[in-house]
């Protein structure tokens, strides 16, 4: 190349290809916030996941599989961590080393004993649960070489180099995955679940998307368990506890204890769009209001109301139940978790509606049990303690507990009955048709269903081919026609010999064939006057008229039928 000269170089167009990272010289460098080992570490990861200091505590139930004679037992509750004081509740399990596995949830619940969704009290941790299946070909070696590739490409994404996602703040081996722990500012169940969910969306979406991306290997065998991972009352393996699956132990490493700001980040990614925020609420559905738990009080206390003001009204003095009014809608607010102080105040108001109230002191007295025990009276009860009679009960919809119960199971029972005859009917109808050599579709207009129900029907009774189908119909007819007239033959003869036995129900069978006879009658005479007539009549003239009143009346009719 000369000198004081310039080389232009000629690129092809294009963008420059950088290559992926090889996944198999990666590995993972997770580091713990502190030195810590064995069961320290365990309390540390409860310090950070479900120790609170707000003052707002919950529970986390605790679950176990153990193992007998060999022998994988049902899962049971073995306790529960309270978050008030986290490390004391692990330490009454005692060794949590032994060779079972262990269980525990993500979020806490207002009580201990019920793990359902609708009694979780806050979302505390977002997990993330990555299944990984055991490879049968296609790559070197077992579970352990998808693990390191997993796992280095985990370390990638959130350490060595980040793409934005928040990092989690512990990485869980449980033996057959990874698990993913998020510890969040506590959201309310009941009102913050929706930026609850749109977090585990966002976190779901850029995962798998990196995941499917990063090696086709890894798109095979590596499953975000998307379904467990989203019940907000799931349960997960304690980290650190024996797999009885991959039969080792967990290993976790937690790499820091700051808590994500899950709605902040919610409103990240959603912008507000300068339009206020509208609630949308259901419509309600018209009928008997359903009480549930939430408005159990109220309801007693209404009803309680009402049937004060109907016995006034009907004279009655409320002397010897003004105690027991009070009783039982203090209980209903308590049992109904109704805070102390509203519950005395609706009780205080109820005393003061009676003309002879009690003092409040007597009062205070009086319900101090009742405060301290939390009755919840059933409706055979409070019927007996008031001495409601059938008409109060009537007139208050108040009654006990099995008399609506059995009326709807009796309803659904008739109406069941009643839809199974229509079916048969519908049945037999299409069955006579194909026997008289009409088409399926024809068959589904006359009858007023779908051709495939028509064929449904065919088939379970066995008619499948054209030319055999239409002998098979007949011989299904036959044969429920044969049963129709054995079962009216029994009846008739059930009835003859009551008839015999019981006078009483003979004349009743009489009577009732006397009515028949009767309606028949009936029907036939309405038929008659309603017949179309066959000749047209014409009204007669005058003159007619005058000859028909002279006793004419037969030469009449004859010579006006043969003018006709």
């Amino acid at each position: 190349m000369k000198e004081n000269t310039t080389t232009i170089f000629y690129f092809p167009l294009g963008t420059p290809y950088f290559p992926k990272t090889d996944l198999r010289l990666e590995r993972a460098k997770w580091t713990n916030i502190e030195d810590l080992n064995g069961i320290d570490k365990l309390y540390k990861f409860l310090e950070i996941h479900m120790g609170r200091d707000d003052g707002y505590y919950g529970y986390y139930p605790v679950y176990s599989r153990p193992i007998c004679n060999g022998r994988l037992l049902n899962i049971r509750q073995i306790g529960f961590i309270d978050s008030q004081d986290s490390i004391r509740s692990i330490k009454t399990f005692g060794d949590l080393r032994q060779h079972m596995d262990y269980y525990i949830v993500a979020n806490s619940f207002k009580s201990p004993k019920f793990r359902r969704a609708v009694n979780v009290h806050s979302l505390t941790n977002i997990v993330v649960d990555i299944d990984v299946h055991h490879a049968r070909g296609g790559i070197k070696g077992c579970r352990d070489v998808i693990m390191q590739r997993l796992d280095a490409l985990l370390y990638l994404i959130f350490v060595k180099k980040p793409i934005g996602l928040p990092c989690p703040n512990t990485v869980v081996h449980t033996g057959r995955g990874i698990q993913l722990w998020w510890t969040i500012k506590p959201l309310s169940a009941k009102k913050l679940k929706y930026i609850y969910k749109g977090i585990q969306e966002y976190l779901f979406t850029a995962l798998e998307k990196e995941i499917n991306s990063a090696d086709p290997e890894l798109k095979e065998y590596v499953l975000l368990d998307i379904s467990a991972s989203k019940k907000m009352s799931g349960l997960f393996r304690l980290p650190g506890t024996w797999n009885t699956r991959s039969k080792t132990y967990g290993d976790f490493w937690i790499l820091h204890d700051n808590k994500l700001d899950a709605a902040k980040l919610y409103f990240a990614l959603h912008p507000a769009t300068g339009k206020p925020y509208i609630k949308y609420k259901k419509k309600k559905k018209q009928g008997n209001p359903v009480f549930r738990k939430n408005n159990y009080g109220n309801h007693i206390d209404n009803m309680i109301r009402s049937l004060i003001e109907l016995r006034r009204s009907a004279g009655e003095m409320e002397d010897g139940y003004r105690d027991l009014y009070c009783l039982i809608v203090l209980s209903a607010y308590l049992s109904n978790d109704t805070p102390e102080d509203e519950a005395w105040n609706r009780v205080v108001a109820l005393n003061n509606s009676f003309k002879n109230p009690l003092p409040e002191k007597e009062l205070h007295s009086y319900m101090s049990t009742a405060m301290r025990k939390k009755y919840r009276y059933r409706n055979e009860t409070i019927i007996g303690y008031l001495g409601i009679d059938d008409e109060e009960q009537k007139a208050l919809g108040f009654y006990p507990a099995n008399v609506h119960y059995y009326e709807e199971r009796q309803k659904a029972r008739e109406r069941g009955q009643k839809r199974r005859k229509m079916k048969e009917k519908r049945d037999i109808k299409i069955i006579e048709l194909f026997a008289k050599g009409v088409l399926q579709e024809k068959i589904a207009e006359l009858v007023g269903c779908a051709q495939s129900t028509v064929s449904k029907i065919l088939k379970a009774a066995g008619i499948t081919k054209k030319k055999t189908g239409i002998k098979k119909a007949v011989t299904i007819l036959c044969q429920k026609a044969k049963k129709k007239c054995k079962k009216e033959v029994r009846s008739e003869e059930k009835l003859k010999r009551l008839a015999a036995e019981d006078p009483e129900f003979a004349k009743t069978m009489e009577r009732l064939a006397e009515l028949k006879e009767s309606r028949k009658k009936y029907e036939r005479t309405k038929a008659e006057f309603t017949q179309e007539p066959d000749q047209e009549f014409l009204l007669m003239g005058e003159e007619e008229f005058q000859y028909v009143i002279q006793n004419n009346c037969e030469e009449y009719n004859h010579s006006h039928a043969t003018k006709l």
